[in-house]
């Protein structure tokens, strides 16, 4: 007789359904963590000055500043649209923009194809700029 016994290694063993659970609970805890977190730097980033630089009939020039208030450096993508007065967009354009921290900088950004003609600075109703959450 053999005083110790080989282990078998081909033998399943399954997970306690306590640790499946304790970490089920890890990851959605952990997710709702960083939807907070993002949403957060969201409303702490200030668009601010909003103007029309410069117009053709093919390109729009668009200067805007914005303020970071945070003691991290960010990255997020904005969406900047022109509206027409009827309501109708004109043209839209997504980037993305580096904020460095605690600091204030002043862009531009050219929007170019435009959905209908541009004859007149006066149709142009309102230009927005936003931090884009898809």
């Amino acid at each position: 007789m053999k005083s110790v016994d080989r282990i078998d290694i081909n033998k399943r063993r399954p997970i306690p359904n306590w640790i499946k659970l304790v970490l089920l609970i890890m990851v959605i805890f952990g997710i709702s963590l960083r939807n907070c977190w993002k949403k957060s730097h969201v409303n702490t980033v200030n668009i601010s000055d909003i103007e029309i630089a410069d117009y053709t009939i093919s390109t729009i020039d668009i200067k805007f500043t914005v303020e970071n208030p945070n003691q991290v450096d960010l990255k997020k993508p904005i969406i900047i649209r022109v509206m027409l007065k009827s309501g109708a967009e004109l043209t839209s354009k997504l980037t993305s923009i580096e904020f460095p921290a605690q600091s204030k900088k002043r862009y531009l950004k050219v929007l170019t194809k435009f959905t209908r003609p541009l004859t007149d600075l006066s149709d142009i109703g309102n230009v927005t700029v936003e931090v884009y959450n898809p």
